[in-house]
């Protein structure tokens, strides 16, 4: 079920996923929502997910989550710190948006 917002942006009431028209799949969290969905289709695993879904628990291994880091780093041509190479960082959609979000600053 879809509701509406302003400037034409509706969401998800399933995922709280915002969609705009033309804006929607430039959206880091988007972005981010291929480059798993990717990964685990390496692993011939189909599934749609919600931002705030655990990725192990989705599909991810361990050696997904490396190549997740190394995704998000070409993607949005950052670098993420070491120290922010944790669990905790890439636990879910909505956690590595977060970081991302941190590390391109304000645009």
């Amino acid at each position: 079920m879809l509701g509406y917002h302003w400037l034409g942006a509706r969401t998800d009431r399933h995922t709280d996923i915002l969609y705009m028209p033309e804006l929607s799949e430039d959206l880091p969290q988007h972005r981010i929502i291929r480059l798993i969905e990717g990964l685990l289709a390496e692993r011939s695993i189909e599934r749609r997910l919600n931002p705030n879904d655990d990725l192990r628990e989705a599909g991810l291994s361990s050696l997904d989550m490396v190549s997740l880091v190394l995704s998000v780093e070409a993607e949005f041509d950052i670098i993420v710190p070491e120290v922010s190479i944790t669990p905790a960082q890439f636990r879910s959609v909505s956690a590595i948006s977060e970081l991302v979000g941190a590390l391109l600053g304000p645009r």
